[in-house]
């Protein structure tokens, strides 16, 4: 593992030693959202190359994942090819979420359990605390997750 510098910022990006030499000829920065990337020249016009998927590559249908979420730990084995759906399975909490729990919101005096799946909003029940709604989502979640894995 070897470390790539961001020239408008102190932070450094990690990549596996096969990808160092090759990444090094271009100068790298953080983007806003808090990806590495570089600008490129593509049919007259400037365009933006992130980093991760100049690794991984592309797949039709399917979008570069940092398994562990950090944007900058850009090493072969965290970027996953994955769905759109099992993508946003890898979220973090919203800001706004008042549960402490992902897939459960407040219901009136209680709480509601769902899952997305491919952009379905599926209810799963409304529950009197918010750990009795996350242990059916997580339920939900994980055995929509190994669905998707077969």
């Amino acid at each position: 593992m070897k470390q790539i510098p961001l020239s408008n910022s102190d932070l450094m990006v990690l990549v596996d030693d096969q990808d160092y030499d090759y990444l090094m000829q271009w100068k790298w920065k953080l983007a806003r959202h808090g990806y590495a990337v570089r600008t490129g020249y593509k049919a007259g016009r400037f365009i933006t190359i992130y980093m991760h998927q100049l690794i991984a590559g592309k797949k039709a249908g399917l979008t570069i994942d940092h398994a562990n979420r950090c944007r900058l730990d850009n090493q072969r084995h965290n970027l996953v090819h994955r769905t759109k759906s099992q993508n946003n399975r890898n979220k973090g909490l919203n800001k706004n979420n008042t549960s402490g729990f992902k897939n459960v919101s407040k219901f009136r005096t209680k709480w509601r359990a769902y899952v997305v799946i491919d952009t379905k909003f599926i209810h799963l029940g409304i529950f009197d605390t918010p750990q009795e709604a996350a242990t059916v989502a997580q339920k939900a979640e994980a055995s929509a997750f190994a669905a998707d894995c077969t």
